[in-house]
């Protein structure tokens, strides 16, 4: 059989993810990304599009040098997902994601993935204007707080596969104050 669908609509989800980064992790055994998964699909599937609309997402990790949780909030998010095939075509899966960031900044992403097994993909984004205060839930679990400042902007664009991911980013700022509250922390913590 096969699967064709012109439209899915999602609407005031609320989506909580956590990741315990106590556990050891195997890196020969990652998750495969969307598109990979497609490509590995045998059931013909195409939706044209797929809309999100009002839903509230939360990322969560406990890291292994804290007992906090790092926590990032996407709200009001309103983003669209095109051309999602199990086939391989000249159309790559596309991601158009907006929202709050930490439930006051917007923000928007946009990923292109093309269905194939090495998990290509590009992006680019854009985090607007806020208050450097509104972070402290992702960064005081690895030891810095923001006492003060504004994000005036920030962007970012780059590529990457399964195995990597480089690109570039500009932040915009004024008037940062930030205090490192447990600096082992930071010093073992990669990433973010």
């Amino acid at each position: 059989g096969r699967f064709y669908l012109d439209s899915i609509d999602v609407a005031g989800a609320d989506i909580l993810i956590v990741k315990d980064k106590r556990m050891p992790e195997n890196l020969d055994k990652r998750p495969l990304f969307p598109n990979q998964l497609l490509y590995r699909l045998d059931i013909p599937l195409k939706i044209d599009t797929v809309s999100i609309e009002n839903t509230f997402l939360q990322y969560s990790e406990r890291l292994k040098t804290s007992k906090r949780l790092m926590t990032v909030q996407f709200s009001k998010i309103n983003s669209k997902i095109f051309n999602i095939s199990t086939k391989p075509s000249r159309h790559p899966v596309v991601i158009d994601f907006k929202g709050k960031l930490m439930k006051k900044v917007a923000c928007s992403i946009n990923v292109s993935m093309p269905v194939n097994a090495t998990g290509d993909f590009t992006f680019n984004g854009k985090v607007g204007k806020g208050s450097f205060v509104l972070f402290n839930k992702a960064t005081q679990p690895i030891g810095l707080v923001f006492n003060g400042g504004y994000l005036n902007e920030l962007v970012f664009q780059g590529k990457g596969n399964s195995k990597y991911a480089y690109g570039k980013l500009i932040m915009k700022y004024q008037d940062i104050k930030v205090k490192v509250i447990d600096n082992s922390n930071v010093k073992k913590e990669k990433g973010f």
